[in-house]
């Protein structure tokens, strides 16, 4: 069960900061993005007035099937090591396995408590699509567990699954986005808990929990002056929240035309879910691979169907007898499901937390995005804040001063809005990293993330400061001095660990 707390509770925090925690030089702000794979991890350290640190943590997870998992246990002992083992706030995006795995897999290393060689938190923050008190919360979620039930069933369906694991995959893969810790991915005699699910609700019995909404007045930090934090999403509007895509306001448009019909019809209980959607019934259906296997026999020529087959279906490209594979049908009815999950992956994504940090004094914003799409995005053109009688801050305010960009969703087709969203950051001092490893991404399939186009449009805009979380960063121009400054502000890990993270440092002012 999730611990609440009251306003004043929030403010003053449950856990004391541990004697031992690093102090801080006083005036600059650092962000922290780990290398760590195909997942996010971000700590934020901001100077307290004392001179202390208050770090702020977002998420911590890997995608499931990555080399070596267990490095997320290097990646919590990294930040335990640096923060003395507390955090201020550790906020959880949404509940997908590359932002949230690290609480499965590294779990031993978190404590409810300060904890000598553990890390504890103040305080947790979730979207208010986790709130268990918010009606439209919990049947958002019920739909998506139904969903995830239905797509899983799908999978591992007995009827006409041979043959297709190139359409089963991408489903299955989406589903590896809410999966268990297995193989690989659970040290052995160290994970307690399993699933994104689970793991969203250990997070919660860590410290009391807030539950962020855009109507929330702009959060000040306990002893850290000049800092207000807005809350940009999710959006409360359902129809925002299932808006995945545009033709006009991403990088890349994803044909959903499909998946929206499936999304719309899928059936109930069933479970055999491709027996429903086979096109033709029984006796009119033939295993292609199977046909194509028994054409390799001495009686093939024998056999007038395979003869039909071989030259409609499988006959080869020559002047007299042209390709004929483009008429085979066999498994396109599969396509729909595959965009389906695509759904509802983007769906969940769309649920991610997103938080504006603004430096009071230079009014500069550092914004991170977690996983949203483009519905998120749009929804933050009706958000404002009424400060004092006299100064409203709108959301499209604060992102015409972003000065860091904490790029959506390790920089796929629909996580960055266009002239609605990066288009309006427009200040000359802008940086953006992009947590991501492209190889891995390969593996799942994702073969355009991050996106080219979005990436050179990036670099466009921040003058060549941008950095990828696989990639060495070398600045395009290195006599340029706002590569140069850059540069010098940018340092790697620990001694013996300069690869584990980037770490970005800016003057407060």
């Amino acid at each position: 069960m999730a611990k609440k707390t009251s306003a004043s509770a929030r403010t003053k925090g449950a856990s004391k900061k541990p004697a031992g925690a690093k102090r801080d030089g006083k005036g600059s702000v650092r962000v922290r993005m780990y290398r760590h794979g195909l997942g996010d991890c971000f700590l934020i350290t901001l100077p307290k007035t004392d001179g202390s640190p208050f770090y702020i943590m977002i998420d911590c997870g890997i995608i499931v099937g990555s080399p070596d998992p267990s490095i997320m246990n290097e990646v919590v002992q990294s930040i335990i090591d640096d923060t003395g083992g507390f955090v201020d706030k550790l906020v959880v995006t949404h509940e997908h396995y590359d932002h949230v795995s690290g609480f499965a897999i590294a779990n031993d290393l978190f404590a409810e408590k300060p904890t000598k060689g553990k890390l504890a938190a103040g305080e947790v923050w979730f979207a208010w699509t986790e709130d268990p008190a918010d009606a439209l919360a919990n049947r958002l979620r019920r739909e998506r567990n139904k969903r995830k039930q239905k797509l899983a069933a799908l999978v591992t369906s007995k009827t006409g699954v041979q043959g297709m694991s190139g359409l089963v995959n991408p489903i299955d893969n989406v589903l590896t986005l809410f999966g268990a810790v297995k193989g690989k991915d659970k040290p052995e005699g160290k994970a307690k808990v399993v699933g994104t699910g689970p793991a969203m609700t250990f997070v919660s019995t860590l410290a009391p929990v807030r539950y962020c909404r855009p109507t929330d007045k702009p959060i000040e930090l306990p002893d850290v002056k000049g800092v207000r934090i807005y809350v940009l999403g999710p959006p409360p509007e359902e129809k925002m929240l299932k808006k995945t895509d545009s033709k006009t306001e991403v990088y890349h448009l994803a044909n959903m035309g499909a998946a929206q019909s499936f999304f719309m019809t899928l059936p109930g209980a069933e479970t055999d879910l491709l027996e429903r959607y086979q096109p033709f019934e029984p006796p009119a259906r033939y295993r292609l691979d199977e046909l194509e296997e028994k054409l390799r026999t001495p009686l093939a020529t024998r056999d007038n169907d395979l003869q039909f087959f071989a030259r409609s279906y499988f006959g080869p490209a020559k002047a007299e007898t042209p390709d004929q594979s483009w008429r085979r049908i066999d498994a396109s009815f599969m396509d729909a499901a595959a965009e389906f999950a695509l759904q509802l992956d983007s769906a969940t994504n769309n649920t991610s937390l997103v938080l504006a940090l603004e430096l009071i004094e230079s009014g500069k914003v550092l914004l991170f995005v977690a996983d949203a799409q483009v519905g998120n995005w749009l929804s933050w053109q009706n958000v404002q804040w009424k400060l004092d009688p006299n100064t409203t801050v709108t959301a499209s305010d604060l992102l015409r001063r972003t000065v860091f960009y904490k790029v959506g969703h390790h920089g796929s087709h629909n996580a960055t809005a266009k002239a609605k969203g990066l288009e309006l950051m427009q200040s000359d001092d802008l940086v953006a990293f992009i947590p991501v490893n492209h190889e891995m991404a390969v593996k799942k399939g994702w073969g355009k993330m991050p996106l080219p186009n979005l990436v050179k449009e990036l670099k466009t805009r921040t003058r060549g400061r941008l950095v990828q979380a696989d990639q060495d960063y070398r600045p395009d121009d290195p006599n340029d001095p706002k590569q140069k400054a850059f540069a010098a502000a940018l340092t790697g890990g620990p001694t013996g660990k300069e690869k584990l993270f980037y770490e970005w440092t800016m003057p407060m002012s």
